[in-house]
């Protein structure tokens, strides 16, 4: 639950481009006697991964012979665009 809560909050301030603020070190953070520590993780790629997963349309233009060429070998452009766009930004699961 407290994961779910980091995650949506990192993600509201990504999408309204608002700074993240640093994590802090344990060693920094001051308790009352009636508290308790619980660390949690976050790592944001993840976040915007897995909460901005909404297709966008693209328009691109390639060659009409290499068109014919990957039509013919039933070649799925948008599967393709995306392994290659994660494997050029070296964003590969």
């Amino acid at each position: 639950m407290a994961e779910d809560a980091l995650k949506l909050c990192l993600f509201d301030l990504y999408e309204d481009g608002e700074k993240i603020p640093e994590a802090k070190k344990i060693e920094n953070i001051k308790l009352e006697s009636n508290q308790t520590l619980i660390i949690v993780k976050a790592n944001l790629k993840e976040i915007i991964k897995e909460y901005d997963n909404k297709a966008v349309k693209k328009t691109l233009t390639i060659p009409s012979w290499l068109n014919k060429e990957a039509e013919k070998a039933h070649v799925n452009f948008s599967q393709l665009l995306q392994k290659s766009l994660k494997n050029h930004l070296d964003l590969n699961d």
